[in-house]
């Protein structure tokens, strides 16, 4: 008997709701401590010299140390992107993100007790989240391949992905309200607790293929694995064309463009509260609201990017590379813009607060660009591009935090800030250029590779598969044409 609830909610839209908080809850766990460590620093013991009226916290310590406390947690993120990709393509992808999640939550939960330990104990735990934490984008790529069809893919992406931002924007004002109302501690408590309900609701609601859940109705299993086809569907265990996808142009204009961008992002998203605590002289309330909303605009500039460039590429008004190029130039190099005018307007707080709107807002179209480009290129392999890609952004991750923090140690100046906001410009000019030399949003050979030996050579599609079963295919033929039309062959890259 078909369940009149998922005949109004299709199953797949509940997998990517499912999937859309637990990246908000993800980024939540990796953030909270951006701003909880404000008020954990004793800054007048740090800094003789400090005068922005905020209360101290228990811990001394410098700029130096809260700065690999910050980076910490990429130390761990960057070793396991590869392996979560490829084992989300290989095993089952629903305990690999879900058991991840709830690992997180549990080591949040950790955070109090080993601040007060000692900070090296702090630097451990924080390792450890960022190791456990390291599969999800790779695995939610994997997951996504399986049930989004075509003509809902980037929407699909953009909307899962994109919840990062929301998490961003929640875990700000979220954390300050805690911390006002009940202390730092809480913060870790609460937040990780979500991930303990989460997990719940993952496990009972979200399955690794259509043809695996058993909620979904028979029509819209016959639709999914008809338009993507059911070798993206279930488990074809391929392997690695290494080479081929290590001598990839794209490939490393997408490694590149990841280590850029996140350069960038990583200096707004962990920086931004202790720029406008120490030089903005803002309080903590007043820093978690500001810092919060540019990434609620991301979100909101992002979804909306996505739908004007599904529509550049159904009235066929540009390729889909160079659909994905122009969402560089404005992710990346517009970007770079705001940083330098940042950079040499510091002392203006209010045309400083518009840019940061603005360049963090702007961000979000790389969610229909360089962030879109794995499943483009590779969808057999979309998991582990991005494994590849991220294992070589997270070092930004660590890397950018050090450099701030040995740029200002003792010297909270504008003019130190300066070159914090002038090194992720030009290096965000830089992708901007390589991926408008090397960049490309068509599929790439070597994606079907080992599909077609295992194949025999033979293209399987979904529809002889079903037929072959016995199965009523021409239920969905006209939804099929409808999502596979002529305007729409940019998605049409998926082996079927």
């Amino acid at each position: 008997m078909t369940n009149p609830v998922l005949s109004v909610l299709p199953v797949r839209y509940i997998v990517v709701a499912v999937t859309f908080f637990g990246f908000i809850i993800n980024y939540m766990l990796r953030n909270n401590l951006n701003l909880a460590i404000v008020a954990m620093v004793n800054h007048t013991a740090v800094n003789s010299s400090d005068s922005s009226g905020q209360e101290d916290g228990p811990f001394v310590w410098d700029e130096n140390i809260v700065g690999q406390i910050l980076g910490s947690f990429y130390y761990g993120y960057i070793c396991t992107q590869i392996v979560g990709g490829r084992t989300a393509e290989l095993t089952s992808v629903k305990y690999i993100y879900g058991v991840s999640l709830l690992l997180a939550g549990l080591l949040t939960f950790l955070i109090p007790a080993v601040s007060y330990w000692d900070y090296r104990a702090l630097l451990t735990v924080r390792i450890a989240m960022g190791f456990v934490m390291g599969v999800g984008f790779p695995s939610g790529y994997a997951l996504l391949r399986a049930w989004a069809p075509p003509n809902e893919r980037s929407t699909i992406i953009s909307l899962a992905f994109n919840a990062c931002n929301i998490g961003t924007a929640i875990t700000m004002p979220l954390a300050s309200t805690i911390i006002n109302g009940i202390s730092w501690e809480a913060v870790f408590y609460i937040q990780g607790s979500f991930a303990l309900v989460w997990f719940i609701f993952w496990v009972l609601l979200v399955y690794d293929n259509p043809e695996k859940h058993p909620f979904i109705t028979e029509e819209e299993r016959l639709f999914i694995v008809t338009a993507i086809g059911s070798g993206q569907t279930n488990e074809r265990r391929l392997p690695l064309p290494w080479k081929e996808v290590m001598t990839s142009p794209p490939v490393w204009a997408l490694i590149i463009t990841s280590f850029c961008n996140n350069w960038g992002f990583y200096t707004l998203l962990s920086d931004l509260p202790q720029y406008y605590s120490n030089v903005q002289h803002k309080d903590i309330s007043q820093d978690a609201v500001f810092t919060s909303l540019p990434f609620l605009l991301m979100f909101v500039f992002g979804v909306a990017y996505s739908v004007f460039s599904d529509f550049l590429r159904k009235k066929n008004l540009l390729s889909i590379t160079n659909i994905r190029r122009l969402a560089q130039v404005v992710s990346q190099a517009l970007v770079a813009v705001t940083l330098i005018c940042i950079a040499f307007l510091g002392e203006y707080e209010t045309a400083v607060e518009t840019l940061v709107f603005v360049g963090v807002g702007l961000i979000g179209a790389g969610y229909s660009g360089w962030q879109t480009v794995p499943v483009d290129m590779a969808p057999n392999y979309s998991g582990s591009l991005v494994g590849i890609y991220n294992t070589f952004g997270s070092i930004p991750g660590f890397l950018a935090p050090l450099v701030v923090g040995a740029l200002t140690e003792g010297h909270e100046t504008l003019d130190r800030w300066r070159w914090c906001f002038l090194i992720p410009a030009a290096l965000m000019l830089f992708d901007t250029v390589v991926f408008l030399a090397c960049g490309s949003g068509e599929e790439q050979p070597w994606n079907r590779k080992y599909y077609q030996q295992k194949d025999g050579g033979a293209q399987e599609t979904g529809v002889s598969e079903i037929r072959d079963r016995g199965e009523a295919a021409p239920k969905v033929k006209p939804i099929l044409q409808e999502q596979r039309g002529k305007d729409n062959v940019s998605y049409d890259n998926a082996p079927v």
